[in-house]
Formats: structure tokens, sequence, C-alpha cells
């Protein structure tokens, strides 16, 4: 039996007879049914792939072609303006061209168990993820032979046993994205783990160890409530970061467990550089870089992690707290809240087993016109009293700077802070320039009054720049 149709609706889009044909992804779709759907006297038909609203839509959901055909835009994009253009060096040509593909972020929606949210997560994204794997400067020179040590195996063992144990659900997660990207378990756990590998292992050379920078600016009064991050990462990183919002379900019941929206790196848990959840927090990260490792309590990813499910402040410092496990690393986690916008938070984080060791600031709304309701950090301790890894200049220089400039009183004002490069060797928007070798990733402005998140990939300072796109925090 066949259903004749007039219209119906596809991805909240009417579809009417009018047109001469409709498609639908996957061959597997007619294999067990009966019933075919009409758009007047026309059949659909089963395709492979197809083009809906400027962008190809594959049967497994695989993101692949679509960045060929933009990176094929890109290049010839470029054609007249810079690969013609006599006087260009082949390395600033390639500099351009990187520039111009950075321009794109994929965002993934997805729903399921934690398995399936990783899955999904790992075939979208499997290029991404295989190529940093492949790519990457650190895992190739440091990381990887660190592995092959006795010491290295001990404590990949050691933060698995960990990670079973408190975070079960998150491993599953793990396995889920490594199937799903076509790579061997340990591959991925490794990368999540990277953040204590490189305080221990003693191969790294001391640049290295910051693979991870950032910067975050606050600004709380009555009229304007900002909250301004800037990630700093890895170049290989920022070439293959993606974006996910997912959906965690209970198998059994349905139940929706988690709902939050994050910028990832390649191969890592969500929720360590910028992320927001349903019941309206929002998230920001810092690496901190304490001097030793607490190898039996938990790797900060999955601490970071746990945090997508918190309804409020308190529950928030009590995932940190991980009473039973602690956490093996330290970082500072930002945080704002949408439905209740008058204090914002800056939680200091050290590593300690058992119980994290936390310090909690609170920065009020400033209702004194003649105070600022500025604070920053950016990747020192400010509060806790932890023995860090000396020499970081970059954070250093941005400190220095902050100090140096008057506090900002507005939007225009923090993003002009974030893109600030006076220091021409640290300076606050880093691009890969020796010996600063990190580059700025990605600028997310939080704007609390407005329920509004604006991602920038370029500098936020220059005259005509504009988000790469921006997202509403609480659907209102």
């Amino acid at each position: 039996m066949t259903a004749n149709v007039k219209e119906f609706v596809y991805l909240g889009s009417t579809m009417t007879a009018n047109v001469k044909e409709f498609v639908y992804l996957g061959s597997t779709m007619t294999a067990n049914v009966k019933e075919f759907v009409y758009l007047g006297s026309t059949m659909t038909a089963n395709v492979k792939e197809f083009v809906y609203l400027g962008s190809t839509m594959t049967a497994n959901a695989n993101l692949d072609d679509e960045v060929d055909f933009r990176a094929s835009a890109a290049f010839g994009r470029l054609q007249g303006h810079v690969w013609q253009r006599r006087g260009l060096s082949i390395s600033i040509q390639v500099k351009v061209y990187e520039t111009n593909m950075s321009k794109s972020l994929p965002l993934l929606y997805t729903t399921g168990t934690y398995y399936e949210v990783g899955y999904s997560i790992g075939s979208t994204f499997a290029e991404r993820i295989n190529r940093f794997w492949s790519e990457s400067e650190n895992l190739i020179r440091c990381e990887l032979p660190f592995y092959e040590t006795p010491r290295g195996q001990e404590y990949f063992n050691t933060a698995l046993k960990v990670c079973e144990m408190n975070f079960p659900q998150y491993i599953q997660e793990i396995k889920g994205m490594a199937d799903g990207a076509k790579m061997p378990f340990d591959r991925l756990f490794k990368l999540n783990i990277s953040k204590e590998v490189r305080n221990i292992s003693k191969n790294f050379p001391f640049a290295y160890k910051e693979r991870s920078g950032c910067t975050d600016i606050y600004l709380n009064t009555p009229t304007v409530k900002i909250l301004a991050h800037n990630e700093d990462c890895d170049f290989k990183i920022d070439t293959y970061a993606y974006m996910v919002s997912v959906r965690i379900v209970d198998d059994q019941s349905g139940t929706e467990l988690e709902n939050f929206t994050s910028f990832c790196y390649p191969g890592e848990l969500p929720g360590t550089a910028i992320a927001f959840n349903r019941h309206g927090l929002v998230f920001t990260g810092n690496a901190l870089y304490a001097e030793h490792v607490i190898e039996t309590a938990t790797p900060r990813q999955f601490i970071n992690r746990s945090l997508m499910k918190a309804h409020s402040i308190d529950e928030v410092i009590e995932l940190i707290k991980n009473p039973g496990f602690g956490v093996a690393i330290g970082f500072s986690l930002n945080v704002v809240d949408i439905e209740n916008p008058t204090c914002m938070w800056s939680v200091e984080v050290g590593p300690h087993a058992n119980v994290s060791l936390v310090h909690v600031l609170t920065i009020a709304e400033e209702r004194d016109p003649s105070k600022s309701g500025h604070y920053y950090h950016v990747n020192n301790y400010r509060h806790l009293e932890i023995e860090e890894i000396p020499g970081f200049m970059s954070s250093i220089a941005r400190s220095k700077r902050i100090e140096e400039l008057p506090p900002p009183s507005n939007k225009h004002e923090v993003k002009c802070l974030l893109g600030d490069q006076d220091n021409k060797v640290y300076p606050m928007y880093r691009t890969k320039c020796p010996p600063d070798i990190l580059a700025t990733a990605l600028t997310a402005i939080v704007d609390v009054n407005k329920n509004r998140i604006d991602f920038y990939s370029e500098n936020p300072s220059r005259e005509k720049a504009v988000p790469l796109f921006h997202l509403n925090v609480l659907d209102l």
C-alpha cells in the first residue's frame, strides 16, 4: 500500500507536490517497509546524499564531503587574490588559506545514550579526530613515547581504573566515540588524560606543557553582564575542533539525563573549554599548572564533563569536589547563571586525593557606579596557595597587560581587551608566533542580559569583526 499526499512536513519545512522530486537518506530505510510516499504521481527517490540549504546531507551523517566542499570553495575564493598574486611567499599563501578554512566550525546535534552520543560524535567527526591524532606534534613527539615506557603504561592503567569506577558512563561515551571514529579505545582515552600526562612525563620540552591557555574577563553591573573567553590552544586543535549539542537519555525509560552544548577538542569529552546547559549555566575553563599531579585521582577531563548536568552553582561545586576521588590536576572554572544573573563565579580547583581543593570567588553585581564590577582570570592561581610550574610567560604578560589597561565598562571594551596585541611577544589574542606556541582558536562573548553567546573565529577587536555565529543559552 502506498501513501499519496499533497504535502508533508520535513525538518520543519512543508514539502508540497509542486516539487519535482524529494529524496531521503539511506538504503536501509526501504528494506523492511511496504509503504512509500508519493508527491503527486512521483515516488520519492532513495539516495546516499543530497544538498539541503547549501549543505551536503549524507546517509551516515558524515561531514567529510561537506568539509571537502568548503575546503574547495575556500581554495577557489583565493584564486585571484592569493594564488595568482605575485610577491606573496608560499608560507603566506598557506597561512591565508588556513585562516579562511578556520572560518567554519561544525555543530552536531545528537540524542541518545552515552554510548550512542559518543558514537554519533565519533562517526561524524571521524576524519577530524583521526587527522588530529596523526598530525599533533604534542602527541607524536612527547605523549606517545611516554606511553611506551613502564611509567606511562602504569599511569594509563591507573587512570583507566579510576575513571571506570568514578564515571563509567563517560567511559561508555569514549568507547562509542572510538567505535564511531574507527579508532582503538586506548587512543581516545589517551587524548582525555593528556593534561595529566604533560605534567607527569619528563620527556616534554617545557613549551609543550602549555597545551592550552585561555583568558577570561568578567563584567557585572546592573546594565552590563558579560563573561568573555579566549580559547587558546594547539594550532592543530584549532584546525580540527567542533561543537556538539547533546541530549543524553536513559536507555530504558527515555528520561532526559543531560542536555548541553559544548566546544570540543578533537576526540575529547565535551565540557572543558566553553559550554552551556539547559539549566542556564554557562562554563568556560582555564588550565592551571600545579607542580604535582595526583595520579590516583580522577583526570580533569572527566570532572569537566560531569558539570554538564549541574542545575546550580552549589551542585557545580559539589561535582568539582568529587568526594572519594578528587581531581588529578588543577584548573579554574568561570560560571554564569542566565536565570539568576546577579552573581558570577570564579572557581579555582587544586589537585587532591579524595576531595578536590576548591576556592570560590563570587563576583557580585556592582551597583556603585564608581566601581567597575570587573574581574579576570588567566592561567595561574590567584587565590589557592598551590605550588605551580614556574615560568609561564604568557600568563604573566597577559595579567600585566590587563592590569595596565583601564577596566572595561561595556561589551566593546571587553572585546578590545581580549583582542589586544600590544605585547608582540606574548599578546592577549594569540597567533602561534614563537616563543608563544599557542593560538586563540575561538572567542566567546556571553551576554547574560541578552541570553546570548557570540562566537568569533577572528580577533573580536577588529573594526569589521562579526561573530561566526551566535547561540541562545535558553529557549525563552
